[in-house]
């Protein structure tokens, strides 16, 4: 099975917005960067949690988030944008 991977360190910024509830028009927003970078071969994929100490104090958030936020990038790994082939050998800690 064919694989993609990355040469170099990126940064992404991306923002969402979405209406939870239409009659008490509540509405969800966030915001979240993405530093990824290459790994040695065959060492997978890594996700951690980059916020600092001071973020992660200043917006909290709750317990299921962080593990919908590494779900979500894991998804997107799974079709790559060159073949769309899934992508490995990345994380958010390039070497």
């Amino acid at each position: 099975m064919y694989r993609e991977t990355i040469r170099r360190k990126i940064q992404a910024v991306d923002t969402f917005e979405r209406t939870i509830d239409e009659e008490k028009k509540e509405r969800v927003y966030g915001q979240v960067t993405v530093e990824i970078g290459p790994r040695p071969r065959d060492q997978g994929v890594l996700f951690t949690d980059g916020r600092s100490d001071s973020s992660k104090t200043a917006t909290p958030l709750s317990d299921r988030d962080p593990g919908r936020i590494s779900c979500g990038c894991l998804e997107q790994l799974q079709a790559g944008p060159i073949d769309g082939y899934p992508v490995q050998d990345v994380g958010d800690h390039a070497h």
